[in-house]
């Protein structure tokens, strides 16, 4: 899900929008909030399109050709798409609102 949902962040940034606009909300086990925030962190920082999953292989290369297309390869749109979540600030934004599951 993430890596489908990074590419509507994405787009919106994309067509104009503002990453200010962008508000995430943490959902971290009980326990282990520092340690679910620097997995999301982690995961964030290492981004990779090419690591994708759908339920359709067909969707995947859908998704990774259009990328192609607009950024001329996979690498330069993982830079684009790690630089709009740091621009984000998810982490500011998640502090002391995650929600916490047992």
């Amino acid at each position: 899900r993430f890596h489908r949902c990074i590419v509507e962040l994405f787009t919106f940034v994309h067509m104009g929008r503002s990453v200010d606009k962008i508000r995430f909300e943490a959902v971290l086990r009980k326990g282990h909030e520092e340690e679910d925030s620097e997995a999301i962190e982690d995961a964030f920082a290492s981004f990779d399109a090419r690591q994708c999953t759908c339920f359709l292989d067909s969707d995947k290369e859908k998704m990774l050709a259009t990328i192609r297309a607009a950024f001329g390869d996979v690498a330069g749109f993982n830079l684009a798409a790690q630089a709009m979540l740091r621009r984000a600030k998810w982490r500011d934004e998640c502090v002391g609102r995650a929600a916490t599951v047992a």
